[in-house]
């Protein structure tokens, strides 16, 4: 399982970065819109306040280079966690993958079927996932920095077709937005890939050194994304585009110097969406080998990658997709954020009273 792999911290930043910034590519926007209205650069400033707070925890308990499931002293409760962490893998990325082929078909395969863009693209996930975390990681450090360059772009060719008057009223739809914060961030649940990959890293690397450089990057292109579309984008509207960035897209114009911009960020778009299914079909089948105590993780690929498949068609259209996506941010919130914040608290625990 390639254990003799050791990566930089910036290549496994890249990692992280990719896979939590490449769902604001996809519904996330639309989310915040829905949630916080004309206050949705307050929710994503008061998410990102979350995403610290857990940052800051997670700095605090994970001292160590030990993949989580190793912290925990029961073997039951190992075995259990990463059942959930496996399942949550899966079914999150069967919504993940039918979110990525309903957006490929909207903008650039209008006439495809969605079985044959959903075929072709998981295809192409499980080859990329065959060649091993190292060509996966590698090809992020190309991938990563691109894909935030076009976030940086679009933005900046955005200024033009700001409405300041989006902004009001202040608070949106009121005090009940703050319900929902706590699902929004778990648009930071994806940092537990590091406690996964911690083992893979270089001799020097700690996760502060890698969570935090993550942290910041992912929170602010989650306020460029979220204030470019509050700002671009009417509240009456902005809750309707099921791939909103792509709507921003289209009311970039470089005059004769470049047409159909839009097309071009598709392609940034859909690397990172490539990247981060392979990263993510990568370790549930090393997590499943594991659970089964296999020696090889590939096996375990093509049923996980089967899975992934047949689970993107259950939802019938892009609402019961959005829909997925609200539903899906508490275990998210649960199994990605709260429980490997408990197994990291109860390993500190028992160190300590071993000491």
């Amino acid at each position: 399982m390639e254990t003799s792999t050791k990566f930089s911290n910036t290549e496994v930043v890249f990692v992280i970065t990719n896979s939590v910034i490449s769902k604001l590519f996809l519904v996330y926007p639309s989310a915040f819109a829905a949630l916080g209205a004309s206050a949705s650069i307050i929710l994503a400033l008061l998410t990102s306040a979350l995403g610290l707070v857990f940052t800051f925890l997670t700095i605090r308990l994970y001292k160590t280079k030990t993949d989580i499931t190793n912290l925990i002293h029961s073997k039951f409760l190992k075995f259990a966690f990463s059942i959930l962490v496996t399942a949550l893998f899966t079914v999150n990325q069967g919504y993940f993958v039918r979110s990525v082929a309903e957006s490929l078909k909207i903008s650039i395969l209008p006439d495809s079927p969605i079985f044959f863009i959903t075929f072709i693209y998981m295809a192409g996930v499980v080859v990329c996932s065959h060649t091993g975390l190292k060509s996966i990681i590698r090809a992020h450090s190309f991938v990563t920095p691109f894909t935030l360059i076009l976030i940086l772009l679009i933005t900046a060719s955005s200024v033009s077709n700001f409405d300041f008057f989006n902004l009001f009223p202040v608070l949106g739809n009121g005090s009940k937005m703050f319900i929902y914060l706590v699902v929004l961030a778990s648009y930071f649940a994806d940092f537990l890939l590091l406690m996964f990959i911690m083992p893979f890293t270089s001799q020097n690397s700690t996760c502060k050194k890698i969570i935090v450089p993550s942290y910041i990057i992912s929170s602010v292109a989650l306020l460029l994304v979220i204030a470019t579309y509050t700002l671009v984008i009417p509240y009456s509207t902005s809750d309707t585009f099921f791939i909103p960035i792509y709507r921003i897209a289209q009311y970039i114009d470089y005059k004769s110097f470049m047409a159909r911009m839009e097309s071009i960020f598709t392609i940034g778009w859909m690397l990172s969406y490539f990247l981060t299914s392979a990263t993510f079909l990568y370790i549930t089948s090393m997590i499943s080998g594991r659970i089964f105590g296999a020696k090889s993780y590939r096996p375990f690929m093509y049923v996980i990658a089967f899975i992934i498949f047949a689970i993107s068609f259950i939802p019938q259209d892009t609402n019961q997709l959005v829909e997925w996506s609200n539903f899906f941010s508490y275990p998210k919130l649960v199994v990605g954020m709260l429980l490997p914040l408990i197994i990291l608290y109860s390993a500190n625990k028992r160190e300590v009273s071993k000491s």
